[in-house]
């Protein structure tokens, strides 16, 4: 069993400010590449030769916090859908799905789409 929570702020005293999740890709310059010119994102940082890790970046801060994603190196076979990634919209949410959807075949990505109760 987890233990009791040891104070309110505990966020606060150690400024926990953001997460940036790890996306397993079996390429991760091709991946960045992909983030770049088909989803609007800069690439923050490639690491190796050829990159075993890099991270993309989208925003800068001026509406909310930057949005960050690290792309780590996978052998293919351990790829796996797994999880989801929310992605934080302050306007114009159905534009920028059709903007994706235009550049995105059915076969390079599936989307699952919710959204909250009314």
């Amino acid at each position: 069993m987890a233990s009791a929570i040891v104070s309110d702020d505990i966020a606060r005293r150690h400024e926990l400010h953001g997460l940036q999740p790890v996306l397993p890709v079996a390429d991760v310059a091709a991946s960045a590449r992909f983030f770049e010119r088909v989803l609007g994102f800069e690439i923050d940082f490639l690491y190796g030769a050829p990159a075993t890790h890099g991270r993309v970046k989208s925003g800068d801060g001026s509406c909310g916090q930057p949005i960050f994603i690290h792309l780590s190196q996978a052998m293919p076979e351990d790829i796996r859908p797994s999880g989801e990634l929310r992605m934080h919209v302050g306007r114009g949410l159905d534009a920028l799905f059709d903007a994706y959807l235009s550049v995105l075949s059915t076969e390079t990505i599936r989307c699952c789409i919710t959204f909250p109760s009314a």
